[in-house]
């Protein structure tokens, strides 16, 4: 059975079980199913994303399927290792160490939002803390 035959049943019978039952995990035989599918995925170069697209769930569905399979996604930096070599350039970093002061000024708002200050007017506090709150 081809994988894309296979990914079509098993989207079939995970729509079934989700209109049964709106809420709850999967049947450990559909589980089961679901995760060797996910992992057979992952190893022919899908992501998770394209995984939970074919099954019709989730990507954060697929990525916890592939790792109970236990097959890593593909890594972005996969292709540019198999790819010809990258030439790397040497960075020298010089100057003086400046070591981070403590911040001289701490304000926590009742929504939990802390800001920590150093160097900074109160105009320029008042007006962070009216933009932060204009964002809401």
């Amino acid at each position: 059975m081809t994988a894309s035959v296979r990914g079509a049943q098993l989207r079939g019978d995970l729509a079934t079980f989700r209109e049964r039952m709106r809420r709850g995990a999967y049947p450990s035989a559909l589980q089961g199913r679901a995760v060797a599918y996910a992992g057979d995925r992952v190893r022919s170069g899908a992501g998770p994303a394209e995984i939970g697209a074919e099954l019709g769930v989730r990507k954060l569905t697929a990525s916890r399927w592939i790792e109970k399979a236990g097959a890593a996604p593909p890594s972005p930096t996969a292709s540019a290792v198999r790819g010809p070599a990258l030439s790397l350039i040497p960075l020298v970093v010089q100057g003086q160490r400046v070591d981070v002061c403590s911040p001289r000024l701490r304000i926590e708002l009742p929504d939990g939002t802390c800001i920590h200050a150093s160097g900074l007017a109160i105009s320029d506090v008042v007006e962070a803390i009216q933009a932060l709150r204009r964002a809401r």
